[in-house]
């Protein structure tokens, strides 16, 4: 009789002891399944979570004022560079053509092993534009042999233009017309970086003021979205009303958005115009943004001192100063020439008749 009650207590305490098992068990699942939430997946197909230093700049960003950005533009743009190369090609020229009035002294030496059937025919090159060195001297040799011989040949040349009429002084008015060109081309290659470099800034300060308004729009957006919802709640504005001030927000943040793009692209842009494209830069609006500048339109502008009015009037000079080297090119010239040559050979006088030494002097 007493068997029955102690089976039921044990069966009893069986399932209670079941019960706090499967308990437990979903107790520790529960608190893997928390501690993994905030954890990334490296399942296939699923987004890895990256640090976000690997996106940051390598150097800090440095914002810039529209002064500093014109200033680093003139120093660093590389077409300026490219300019100024050709100013310095263009005095060089100047010099150059300053040379024209001095004589030309050459000196020709040359050092053969030939055979001795001709030696007076063996020369040099016409190096000086006069032949230095008579090509003929002498006549052929009386019998042919292949015995190479050594022979030696030495010639001074001195010549110079005594009368151009006018043809130097009008390839130095041309040098100086071309110098003149090319630095009028640096300043106007200067004036153009300086304005893309400011108009570049202009158009990040527009972009980030568009950014401040849109900011407000959307503050303002979301102050009503919630106080139409707030009424809706209690019954007092139709659900509609809240949907259409969802769209409102939506749409503000989309322009947001939008903003944002716009600026990064301009600060890009001016980055760009600095010659710095590879650093990450940021701007001063706020001196320009602050209070309007005072521009006196009242006084005239002096136009003639204009950097591209300057580049053409030099254009102008040019042109005129190689119509004038045109002109005075067929005019006839007059030269000084004086050469000085000497000859040496060891060549016998059974094999060639003409002397083993010999020299000249041309006036």
């Amino acid at each position: 009789m007493n068997s029955a009650p102690s089976d039921s207590s044990a069966l009893h305490k069986m399932t209670l002891r079941k019960l706090g098992m499967s308990f437990v068990a979903v107790l520790a699942l529960a608190a893997a399944l928390l501690t993994s939430i905030n954890l990334p997946s490296f399942a296939a197909g699923r987004e890895v979570e990256v640090p976000d230093f690997q996106f940051q700049p390598i150097r800090p960003t440095q914002a810039v004022t529209i002064r500093e950005a014109v200033d680093v533009s003139l120093r660093n743009y590389p077409q300026i560079t490219s300019k100024l190369f050709k100013l310095r090609a263009a005095k060089a020229n100047v010099t150059l053509a300053k040379t024209q009035y001095l004589p030309n002294l050459n000196i020709d030496t040359q050092v053969s092993a030939v055979t001795p059937n001709r030696i007076a025919s063996v020369v040099m090159n016409n190096v000086s534009g006069f032949d230095t060195v008579p090509v003929d001297s002498g006549p052929p040799v009386k019998s042919t042999t292949l015995t190479p011989e050594c022979n030696n040949l030495q010639g001074l040349n001195l010549n110079w233009l005594l009368v151009d009429y006018g043809m130097r002084k009008a390839n130095d008015r041309f040098a100086f017309a071309d110098a003149r060109t090319a630095r009028a081309d640096v300043a106007l290659t200067k004036l153009d970086v300086a304005f893309h470099a400011a108009d570049a800034f202009l158009d990040a300060v527009a972009a980030k003021q568009i950014i401040k308004s849109t900011n407000a729009a959307l503050e303002h957006m979301e102050a009503a979205n919630l106080r139409a919802k707030t009424l809706v709640a209690e019954g007092l504005r139709p659900g509609v009303d809240a949907a259409d001030w969802n769209f409102e927000v939506s749409r503000t943040k989309i322009a947001l958005i939008k903003a944002e793009k716009s600026t990064r692209l301009a600060l890009v842009d001016l980055a760009e115009k600095m010659g710095t494209a590879s650093t990450d830069i940021d701007i001063v609006s706020d001196p320009l943004t602050r209070s309007p500048l005072y521009v006196n339109t009242i006084r005239g502008v002096d136009l003639t001192s204009h950097p591209l009015a300057r580049m053409k009037e030099a254009e102008i000079y040019r042109w005129k100063a190689k119509w004038d080297v045109l002109d005075k090119a067929w005019r006839p010239h007059l030269w000084l020439n004086a050469s000085v040559w000497g000859r040496g050979s060891g060549a016998d006088k059974s094999v060639n008749p003409v002397g083993a030494v010999a020299g000249g002097f041309l006036p």
